[in-house]
């Protein structure tokens, strides 16, 4: 018997050196926006604990925050690998500036495994004509499940015509590794 570990996937903002001029930090984390004050004189491990609360203030953001010797520890809402990839970063635009003194070391978020299986979803919506399926899971057994539901619904007496997008992450290399694996008339991810 095969036990799957469902984790949830975690990334880390490491925050070094000590304040010598107030300033805003500017957090992102899935390209959700969240500003924080440091004070003259805060250490790295005081100015961590800002974006750190107001993560988890942010309804928007799927993932929660933890502080600890100055090093934010974010951790994705939901267990899989869902939230690989995740992005955590500061002074993503041009104008974001971090408090003079401070540096920032970011690191996606990674680590996330154990996927739902999709079947009992599908046999609940089998009658169901879903045009667009938006679905996040890439594993190639999900894929597999989901593919055969579309192959059914494209019968020449079922006529529910429609398509699944998803998307994955990873670097050019191995995005295209894992597409030349692909051949789907019913599926396009995004990289």
């Amino acid at each position: 018997m095969i036990c799957l570990l469902n984790v949830q996937a975690t990334g880390t903002i490491t925050l070094t050196g000590t304040v010598t001029r107030a300033g805003t930090m500017y957090a992102y984390v899935g390209g959700n926006r969240v500003s924080c004050a440091a004070a003259y004189n805060d250490s790295n491990a005081t100015v961590a604990t800002n974006p750190a609360s107001a993560i988890n203030a942010n309804a928007d953001i799927p993932a929660t925050a933890t502080a600890q010797n100055g090093v934010v520890t974010v951790k994705a809402n939901h267990k899989g690998s869902t939230s690989n990839g995740m992005e955590l970063a500061v002074t993503y635009y041009d104008d974001d500036t971090l408090p003079n003194g401070i540096t920032a070391v970011c690191s996606n978020l990674s680590g996330g495994t154990g996927d739902p299986d999709v079947g009992a979803a599908l046999a609940v919506i089998s009658e169901d004509w879903y045009y667009s399926i938006i679905e996040p899971y890439t594993d190639s057994a999900n894929l597999a499940e989901l593919e055969a539901d579309m192959d059914g619904r494209w019968s020449g007496m079922n006529m529910k015509t429609g398509h699944i997008f998803n998307a994955k992450d990873g670097t050019m290399a191995s995005l295209t590794t894992w597409g030349a694996t692909r051949n789907s008339p019913h599926c396009s991810t995004g990289g």
